[in-house]
């Protein structure tokens, strides 16, 4: 058994807080109010090449107004009893406290190896506080600083004395990790507790007694467990307080840590709102579930309740159909034994592999028996599926066009896959890619006049904006999300198209030349020359375009001699030229006359 070291002291004199500091992350719990440690907590702790563990305890309380005052004080006696070392933690900002004396002489009865570390010393100039705690009779008193970490190095060579040496070898595989989740006062705690067949856990009926997340290491036969017990869950409109919201944010920390996902249900409420919302937790999360129903032994008609709580989860859990579902009671420990071969199912279909031959196989026989739907004038195509990892089990398929792919097909494909490999127990993630994407994005690239792909593979502009545009798509996003939007005409469009191009009006034949005016059109094919042009057609024929009458072609006739330039203003004498179109009359300008009258 690796070393152990153990923090102990009066509550809020920042025990937490060095246990933080010591492990370099953040472990424990900590906030100002007095008391929020009640359970043991342990943590690895490796100085300079060796290793041990480290456990924070809760404040050691000798009054009797907290009415879990002796469950913690017992907590505490028993992380010194199995200790190498204590380090009794105090603060230096109060001062010298009466319980830190009553402590101390606990610790001189106890004969193990002990160390004063007076907290709260900021710096050189605050160290002399700690010289009055030589009084409680323990040596060596250490100053240091959690908060800061002033003396931290001098506490760290003292503690890797009490420490093993690190061994060389390759660690273990690490044991499945199960987190016991659910709402206030269910039980979680009991039922580890007589799990381990110990009082590991401060239990009491006070709801909310369990803060912070705990790691329980158990041993049934040959197979290490890690058991997570997590605080209670309430609903967001009741959770107020800081600390607590603090608790539900480490809960919700523990669901991503663990494996596997116990929910735990009070049988005497039944299936909850709240309830279905901590399970979606875990499912969000990719963790498969287990139900639990605690507190058996106090149900009377146990037939009609079973059948009650079945149908409750059906209306309310509905993506917990083919979960296991077990009832157990913590007080006498029915039915807890059938725990742990639920785990051992689950765990071995959590952590599936399929070879890519096993699953084009399995996918290929799927699009046989249910071909892929049309959608618009392509079909989708299935090229190639795999495997790409484990915990939950995750597929990638590679299709033409994924965002078009239906719901609805998508869970027939993931079906066929659970049905093949025998994971019905746990969720399996599906992920849907364009095996062009990347050809598109490399030959958008070469053509200057493309249009410029992001990372994303998205066009930033010229088409309609989705979901994702304007950020790439990771795997798990692929379920939900198309990988691009549509990059093809639809019919509506094409057919809008057409008929603009039939009610356009025609250009009109110059009636002198009978030659067509020139249009911004394309020239045709063959190349050839109009044929029947003569110098001195009219201009004005050949200028025009034939849509509307009102649109110039891009080349223009040079203007006649005399002609205006521009728009005339005010009301002008128009009259019709050859070609039926207006053009401005000429007008004769009155003879000038002179002051003596004589017509010049």
């Amino acid at each position: 058994m690796s070393s152990l070291i153990a923090l102990v002291g009066r509550p809020n004199v920042g025990k937490s807080s060095l246990f933080n500091r010591l492990l370099r992350r953040s472990a424990a719990l900590v906030d100002d109010r007095p008391g929020v440690t009640r359970d043991r907590h342990y943590a690895p702790l490796v100085i300079e090449g060796r290793s041990g563990l480290l456990v924070d305890t809760g404040g050691f309380d000798f009054s009797d107004l907290d009415p879990l005052a002796g469950p913690v004080t017992s907590q505490i006696m028993a992380a010194m009893d199995e200790s190498d070392l204590v380090v009794l933690v105090t603060d230096g900002l109060l001062g010298l406290h009466p319980q830190d004396v009553e402590l101390a002489r606990l610790l001189r009865r106890s004969n193990r190896p002990c160390v004063v570390c007076v907290n709260k010393i900021d710096g050189p100039n605050k160290a002399p506080a700690a010289a009055e705690f030589h009084a409680v009779g323990l040596s060596p008193v250490l100053a240091v600083s959690a908060a800061h970490g002033y003396g931290l190095s001098d506490l760290r060579d003292f503690l890797a004395q009490y420490l093993d040496p690190c061994e060389d070898s390759r660690p273990l595989e690490a044991p499945p990790r199960v987190a016991l989740i659910g709402r206030p006062n269910a039980g979680k705690s009991s039922i580890i507790n007589r799990l381990l067949g110990s009082e590991r856990l401060v239990v009491n009926d006070l709801p909310g007694t369990t803060r912070d997340a705990i790691d329980v290491e158990i041993q049934i036969g040959d197979h290490k467990y890690v058991l997570v017990d997590t605080a209670g869950v309430r609903r967001k409109g009741r959770v107020s307080e800081k600390l607590e919201k603090l608790s539900v944010m480490r809960a919700i920390k523990g669901i991503e840590r663990s494996d596997i996902a116990v929910l735990v249900i009070d049988a005497l409420e039944g299936v909850a709102d709240q309830d279905a919302h901590i399970a979606g937790y875990a499912f969000e999360r990719g963790r498969p579930l287990i139900v639990l129903v605690n507190k058996w032994d106090a149900v009377s008609d146990r037939l009609d309740k079973r059948r009650d709580l079945k149908r409750e989860m059906e209306l309310k859990m509905v993506f917990l159909a083919k979960a296991p579902f077990m009832t157990v009671s913590a007080l006498t420990g029915a039915g807890l034994s059938r725990l742990w071969p639920f785990i051992d199912r689950l765990m071995a279909q959590y952590c599936f592999r399929a070879t890519t031959g096993q699953v084009n196989r399995v996918i290929e026989k799927a699009t046989e028996a249910h071909t892929p739907p049309q959608v618009g004038r392509t079909r989708l195509k299935f090229y190639y599926a795999t495997q790409v990892s484990s915990r939950p089990p995750t597929f990638v398929l590679f299709v033409n066009r994924p965002e078009a792919v239906h719901f609805s097909y998508r869970r027939f494909l993931a079906n066929r896959l659970r049905l093949a490999f025998g994971l019905d127990l746990v969720p399996v993630k599906l992920v849907l890619r364009d095996r062009h994407q990347d050809e598109r994005v490399s030959s958008g690239s070469k053509n200057k006049s493309a249009t410029a792909l992001p990372a994303s593979g998205l066009p930033t502009s010229g088409l309609p904006a989705t979901p994702n545009q304007g950020r790439p798509v990771s795997d798990n996003e692929g379920e939900f999300y198309g990988n691009e939007p549509d990059l093809f005409v639809d019919d509506e469009s094409l057919a809008l198209t057409e008929d603009n191009a039939e009610n356009s009006v025609a250009p009109k034949t110059s009636a002198k030349t009978g030659i067509k005016p020139k249009t911004n059109r394309a020239p045709k094919a063959s190349g050839k020359s109009e044929k029947g042009s003569q110098k001195g057609s009219d201009i004005s024929s050949r200028a025009k375009t034939g849509r509307s009458g009102q649109e110039k072609s891009k080349t223009y006739a040079k203007p006649e001699k005399g002609a205006r330039k521009g728009p005339e203003k005010g009301p002008k004498n128009v009259s019709k030229s050859k070609t039926g179109r207006s053009s401005p009359a000429k007008t004769k300008k009155p003879p000038k006359k002179s002051a003596q009258g004589v017509v010049r």
